[in-house]
């Protein structure tokens, strides 16, 4: 463990993420045991200066030190998910509890307004209404509204209701899913965007939760996966918006199960063609023409699984691009402006 700690920014990043979640996963099955003084200067993400450092070494030493930190810091999010925060809030020494994520506690007053509230009260407790008696009243509501502000209510009215446990939002959405499926195809990519933002703001600062949200809504089909990753990996303000961006833990677990599911429903979809194919090949005249069409559905899904993941990884590979030429621009223009500074 020492070994991969002292070289983790010489690792690919898969092999870093997993090693963390081996290590978290090790370490609930010892008690959390750790010394975790050990790690206690990359408590800061930046390193302590040393007199006499060139400018190479400067560099080296803070990428080093960079990584290390984001390995400690990775360890223990994983740690609070196999235990509590409150747990390792007690197990940490003082001087390493900055690198517990925020209290998974929800910002309601980002997401929450009196109309909002409304809403909440016909779709949850005893007083919740049926899926016809909910649209009426959210047309009501929101009668000179747009369709996707109407969806972005509904969808902030769902997350507020679920606040308590993940179990609540399964429930809530899945009663109500008809109607949230119908609003989000009427507001578009623009609604489901703010949907997806609405989520992020609910959840600030809680990877666990905004993970789990943000994958049942994909799972769901709330919003489509794509539209995640444009919310995720927008061009930044700041190198240090950017930089929070691309070392956030929900930024890139969400990134995973965005391909992950992507990759598995183009193997699923290639092995059913394989499947049927067989069995069109050896059905009997009486099955042939059932297997033949099962054999062109096959191939119908295969041809979208296929494109869909190829758009999830052209979106991607654009995202990350662009957020990287923006971060380029933006360290130019910090540059320029020292120089300036320095010259008056």
């Amino acid at each position: 463990v020492n070994e991969f700690f002292e070289n983790s920014h010489a690792f690919d990043p898969e092999v870093f993420d997993r090693f963390v979640e081996w290590f978290a996963y090790h370490l609930n099955n010892f008690g959390f045991q750790w010394n975790w003084l050990d790690w206690m200067e990359y408590a800061n993400p930046e390193p302590e200066p040393i007199a006499g450092d060139d400018e190479e070494s400067k560099k080296n030493r803070a990428v080093m030190h960079r990584f290390r930190h984001l390995f400690a810091k990775g360890v223990i999010e994983r740690c609070v998910r196999h235990s509590s925060y409150d747990f390792m809030m007690n197990q940490l020494p003082p001087e390493m509890r900055s690198l517990l994520s925020n209290k998974p506690e929800p910002h309601l007053e980002i997401v929450t307004d009196g109309l909002v509230e409304s809403v909440k009260n016909t779709i949850t407790g005893k007083s919740k209404l049926e899926m016809d008696q909910v649209k009426d009243e959210l047309y009501k509501l929101t009668a000179e509204a747009e369709e996707k502000d109407r969806f972005v209510l509904l969808i902030k009215a769902v997350l507020s209701g679920s606040c308590k446990t993940f179990s609540h939002f399964d429930i809530i959405a899945e009663r109500y899913l008809p109607l949230i499926h119908a609003l989000s195809a009427a507001s578009g990519e623009a609604g489901q965007r703010d949907a997806v933002r609405a989520a992020l703001a609910l959840w600030a600062g809680v990877p666990q939760h905004t993970c789990y949200y943000l994958g049942r809504m994909m799972m769901m089909q709330i919003v489509p996966s794509v539209v995640v990753l444009q919310v995720l990996l927008q061009n930044s303000p700041s190198v240090l918006v950017f930089r929070h961006t691309v070392e956030a833990t929900e930024t890139w677990e969400c990134i995973r199960t965005i391909l992950s599911r992507a990759i598995s429903a183009a193997s699923a979809a290639n092995n059913r063609v394989t499947r049927a194919a067989y069995d069109a090949s050896h059905a009997t005249e009486g099955e042939e023409e059932q297997k033949i069409r099962d054999l062109e559905e096959a191939r119908e899904q295969q041809k979208a699984t296929t494109e869909h993941l190829e758009t999830t990884v052209k979106v991607l590979f654009e995202r990350l691009l662009s957020m990287y030429l923006n971060s380029c621009e933006l360290v130019a223009q910090a540059e320029n402006q020292d120089s300036v500074v320095d010259g008056t």
